[in-house]
């Protein structure tokens, strides 16, 4: 915000360019130096290892790919009308942006807090939690009318929106094993992705039959607990 006033929006879109040229893209490629990393079969692999074949027949990969889609219907669609649904809360410009900027370190906050303290955990039930922060978390934007739960709900979106990556790229090699791991992965994310483009424009369309963006949020709500259960029914392997 402070360099869109400062600069203006052509501006500020400059520096950011500046930054991931100049800062990020040399430090990824200095990252890269040195040999690949090939990593090494594991003596079990072979018998979890099922081909896309194998894993459409299984109920798991649809329940799976059910819970991934409706979440990303229902993440694609606020973040589209994140901005009108404050405006409509009577906030301003600048106090939406001081709410959504949160959202982006509370992403990263949700990788590191897995890092740190998740790995221990069962990867599947890290993914109901974050499955399940989803609804919260389009609830309290609903009914939230001030700053302090908009900013509960930034946090809490930005958290479990940082860790479902990790959840879902975790789970395919989990639950199918590794030898197919992109068709199968590839096939899942698809149809989430045809979801998430189709998310805006139906949110706007749904507008014209319910009474506000309130109604909208609480549908979107319902969506993620409809993804929550999804997930629970997607049994982890023995």
């Amino acid at each position: 915000m402070a360099l869109v006033n400062t600069l203006g929006w052509r501006g500020a879109l400059w520096v950011l360019a500046a930054l991931l040229g100049l800062v990020v893209a040399p430090l990824h490629a200095w990252l890269l130096r040195g040999p690949a990393l090939v990593a090494t079969p594991r003596q079990h692999d072979g018998q979890l290892d099922a081909t896309l074949h194998a894993a459409l027949r299984q109920p798991a990969f649809w329940h799976l790919t059910n819970a991934f889609t409706l979440y990303a219907f229902a993440a694609a669609a606020l973040w589209a009308h994140v901005m009108p649904a404050f405006e409509s809360k009577g906030m301003s410009e600048a106090q939406a942006v001081a709410v959504v900027m949160w959202i982006g370190p509370a992403q990263v906050a949700g990788r590191l807090l897995y890092a740190w303290g998740g790995r221990g955990l069962r990867l599947h039930r890290v993914g109901l939690l974050v499955m399940l922060g989803l609804p919260l978390a389009l609830l309290i934007f609903a009914l939230g009318a001030s700053l302090a739960p908009l900013m509960l709900f930034a946090v809490l979106f930005g958290l479990v929106n940082g860790m479902v990556t990790i959840v879902r790229g975790g789970l395919v090699p989990e639950y199918f094993g590794r030898a197919h791991i992109g068709r199968i992965g590839g096939a899942m994310s698809a149809v989430a992705l045809i979801a998430r483009a189709a998310a805006p424009v139906s949110v706007a369309w749904l507008l014209l039959l319910v009474p506000g963006y309130t109604a909208v949020m609480l549908l979107l709500a319902g969506l993620g607990l409809a993804a929550a259960v999804a997930f629970a029914l997607a049994r982890p392997p023995p």
